[in-house]
């Protein structure tokens, strides 16, 4: 990739240099994020990930790093993209990964923290069935705070006003999580999500600031 990306670039500078509906979308998805993974550490199944889980939403935040090389006129374009500028959008999972490896030392996370930030990053458009990117992963083979990230991610995209497209309703982002659970999502997750769907919406609602928007 050719792309300016240099070793000392600080985390808060690039963060910074995202488009503002980005970040927001950034920090929605943080907190989504956080409050799914605390409902999830009360399931027998996770309790090893208990420590980890309730890092997921700090991290979660930055899934979305790698936009920062992603054009901004990109990001917020309102009509139609093109199929390169698809192209560009697509990499920034890789843009992300070439950042956090150029740059192992910079962050004020300690060590296990960085790892689940480089997962929620690199692999949150992983696909439970193996048809996602950047490497295709299947499974479990996906991290977990990647497999909790994205149905959080897709819920935010769907029930907010993206440059490309109008809000749709929670009702709606469900309905699409639950026909794509085995597929795109990880099945138990969505399952956890769509049993708990009523907290999940007054948290989204919760996110919303006294002007209405999110």
């Amino acid at each position: 990739m050719s792309l300016k990306i240099y070793v000392g670039q600080g985390l808060n500078e690039v963060v910074q240099s995202i488009p503002t509906e980005e970040l927001r979308h950034m920090q929605r998805v943080g907190r989504l994020t956080s409050s799914l993974s605390r409902i999830i550490t009360k399931y027998s199944r996770y309790h090893e990930y208990k420590k980890e889980l309730l890092q997921f939403g700090k991290v979660a935040f930055y899934h979305d790093i790698g936009k920062a090389w992603v054009p901004s006129e990109i990001l917020t374009k309102k009509q139609r993209l093109e199929d390169e500028e698809y192209e560009m959008i697509f990499m920034h999972p890789l843009y992300a990964q070439e950042y956090l490896e150029k740059n192992p030392d910079i962050f004020y996370f300690e060590d296990p923290v960085k790892k689940l930030l480089f997962d929620a990053a690199v692999f949150h458009h992983e696909r439970w069935d193996g048809s996602g990117y950047p490497y295709g992963l299947f499974g479990k083979d996906i991290p977990l705070v990647a497999r909790i990230t994205s149905v959080c991610d897709v819920y935010d995209a769907i029930t907010n006003q993206r440059p490309y497209r109008e809000a749709r309703t929670h009702e709606e982002a469900c309905a699409e999580i639950e026909r794509y659970a085995g597929k795109q999502f990880d099945p138990h997750i969505a399952s956890v999500f769509l049993e708990h769907e009523s907290a999940v919406k007054a948290k989204s609602l919760g996110n919303q600031t006294s002007d209405g928007s999110k």
